[in-house]
C-alpha cells in the first residue's frame, strides 16, 4: 500500500522535476537559447570595421541620451 504510493510520487517527481524542469528548461533550454542568440549575432557580424564603429557610436549616443534625460 505504501510502496506503490511512494513509487508513484517518485516517478512523478522524476518526470516533472528532473525531465521537465532540470533537463527540459535548464539544460536543453539554455543550449537552445545560446544557439538562438549565436544565430542572431552571426547575422550582425559583417567583419567590416566601419560597421562595428557605427554600432559602437550608436550605442554611445543612446547611452548619452538616456543619461541626459534621466540626470
Amino acid at each position: 500500500m505504501l510502496v506503490p504510493l511512494a513509487r508513484g510520487v517518485g516517478v512523478g517527481l522524476w518526470k516533472v522535476g528532473d525531465q521537465g524542469l532540470i533537463d527540459g528548461a535548464l539544460v536543453n533550454g539554455t543550449a537552445k537559447s545560446v544557439g538562438g542568440i549565436g544565430g542572431m549575432v552571426r547575422r550582425v557580424q559583417s567583419g567590416y570595421l566601419y560597421s562595428y564603429a557605427f554600432w559602437i557610436v550608436s550605442g554611445l549616443a543612446v547611452l548619452l541620451g538616456w543619461f541626459l534625460l534621466h540626470a
